[in-house]
C-alpha cells in the first residue's frame, strides 16, 4: 500500500492506506469534491488557490482510478484547472498583468482542444466529414440523444450539409479569432461558439464537456462587455476600424461557405 501511494499519490490511495475500501473511497472523494465546488460556485470567498488545488487533486484522483476509460473532457478539465489555480488569488484579489497572461493561456487551452477536434475530423479521412454527411450521421448515432436530435435528423439534406460546414468553419477557422487583437472579433467568436455549444447540448448529452467549454469561452470577454455604463463617446478611428474588420470577416466567412 505504501509503495503504491508513494508511486502514484491520490486521495483514493490515501483513504485506502487507512483501510477505507476502494468503492467508498471513490464515493467520498466525489462527494467531497461536489460539496467543495458548490461553495466555490456560490461564493467568491471559496475561489482561492488552496480550494482549487484541493478540487484539482480530488478530480485527478477520480481520473487516475478510471485509467483508460476516461474521456477527453476529463483531460480538458485538468488542464483548465491548472490555469484556474494560477489565476486564482491566494487571499485577496488584485488584478494584475499576470492575470492577463493566464487568461490568454486559458484561450490557448480551449483553442488547442477545439482546433484539434476539427483537424482530426478531416485528417482521419472520415468519408462522412468529407462528403458533408457527418451531422446527419451524428444525429443518428449521438450518445443519449434528446428529442431535438430526432427532429434534427429529419431536416433536409442540404441544411444538414450546411451545418456540417458550419462545424468545420467553427473549429478550423473561427477558433483563430480567440487571439484576434480586435475586441469585436473576439466577442464574435464568443457568441459563435456559444451558439454551437448550445445546439450540441440541445441534441445530445456529453456530460459537462459543453458547459465547461462555455465557461472557458468567457475568457474572450472583458468586464466592459458586462457593464451597462460602458459607452464609447463618439465614433473613434479604433471603433470604426473594428466595425469594418468585423463586417469584412463575416463577408469572408460567407464567401468561404
Amino acid at each position: 500500500k505504501l509503495h503504491s501511494f508513494i508511486d502514484r499519490p491520490s486521495w483514493i490511495r490515501v483513504l485506502k492506506f487507512v483501510n477505507v475500501p476502494t468503492h467508498p473511497a471513490i464515493e467520498v472523494t466525489a462527494l467531497f469534491g461536489a460539496f467543495l465546488s458548490f461553495f466555490a460556485f456560490v461564493s467568491t470567498r471559496f475561489c482561492t488557490t488552496s480550494v482549487f488545488v484541493i478540487l484539482w487533486t480530488l478530480f485527478f484522483s477520480l481520473v487516475d482510478i478510471v485509467k483508460d476509460f476516461h474521456h477527453q473532457s476529463d483531460d480538458l478539465l485538468l488542464e483548465a484547472g491548472l490555469v484556474v489555480i494560477l489565476l486564482s488569488p491566494m487571499w485577496s484579489k488584485k488584478y494584475g498583468i499576470a492575470d492577463n497572461v493566464m487568461m490568454m493561456l486559458m484561450r490557448w487551452v480551449l483553442f488547442r482542444f477545439l482546433f484539434t477536434s476539427g483537424a482530426v475530423k478531416l485528417a482521419s479521412g472520415c468519408p462522412h466529414w468529407w462528403s458533408l454527411n457527418a451531422i446527419k450521421h451524428h444525429m443518428l448515432t449521438v450518445p443519449l440523444p434528446t428529442n431535438m436530435a430526432f427532429y434534427s435528423y429529419y431536416l433536409s439534406d442540404g441544411w444538414l450539409k450546411l451545418t456540417t460546414i458550419y462545424v468545420q468553419l467553427s473549429e478550423l477557422l473561427i477558433v483563430w479569432l480567440f487571439f484576434a487583437p480586435i475586441r469585436s472579433l473576439r466577442i464574435l467568436a464568443f457568441y459563435w461558439f456559444l451558439f454551437l455549444q448550445l445546439t450540441i447540448i440541445a441534441t445530445g448529452n456529453y456530460g459537462y464537456l459543453n458547459f465547461m467549454i462555455i465557461a472557458m469561452l468567457f475568457s474572450l470577454l472583458d468586464d466592459a462587455h458586462f457593464s451597462s455604463s460602458f459607452k464609447e463617446k463618439g465614433v473613434s478611428f479604433r471603433s470604426m476600424f473594428a466595425f469594418v474588420a468585423t463586417i469584412s470577416f463575416l463577408f469572408f466567412i460567407i464567401l468561404v461557405t
